[in-house]
């Protein structure tokens, strides 16, 4: 459900306010830890540079070293991933 515009519109654009409440973006409770997910579509592992492919992906390979690789498994628990990488902080 959308929130009430809460700003005043007036004839004068001086005496008018703005509402700017539905356009913040989301905050994240503190302490809540950072989380990267990356969705690739049509994207052989390959063809990373960190699975040794020809494709430079610099940033992706930073995030990959720092990260926990999931590529050989053949499903994610996304729950059990969450936890190791929570575990080793």
């Amino acid at each position: 459900m959308s929130e009430p515009f809460r700003g005043v519109v007036d004839l004068d654009v001086r005496d008018s306010s703005p509402d700017w409440a539905p356009f913040a973006q989301p905050v994240a409770p503190p302490g809540t830890p950072n989380v990267v997910y990356v969705v690739l579509d049509d994207v052989g592992f390959g063809a990373l540079s960190c699975y040794g492919g020809l494709i430079d992906t610099p940033h992706i390979d930073r995030i990959a070293a720092a990260g926990v690789d999931v590529s050989g498994k053949p499903y994610l628990d996304l729950e059990r991933e969450a936890a190791t990488m929570l575990s080793r902080e």
